[in-house]
């Protein structure tokens, strides 16, 4: 597995990854495997909270997409 953080200025952050065993295992074929294995993302993050959003692809039209909130509850009050 490979992986690496782009940090874009303080609150941002892009994410891309990579897993050849992934890649290996659910391979579909002479057909291509299209972006199987990879993942990206970004993350926005302060103080009172994160957003974060990532995807990935397990086979070709088998996308997987994952959306995250964390809050800061003892921040709230501060909004």
């Amino acid at each position: 597995v490979l992986a690496t953080h782009i940090y874009i200025g303080d609150y941002i952050r892009g994410d891309i990854g990579f897993n050849y065993l992934r890649r290996k295992e659910l391979e579909v074929g002479p057909s291509g495997n299209g972006l199987t294995g990879f993942s990206f993302g970004f993350a926005f993050e302060n103080k009172r909270f994160q957003l974060r959003y990532a995807l990935s692809q397990f086979q070709p039209g088998k996308t997987l997409h994952h959306f995250g909130l964390a809050l800061a509850m003892d921040k709230l009050n501060a909004l």
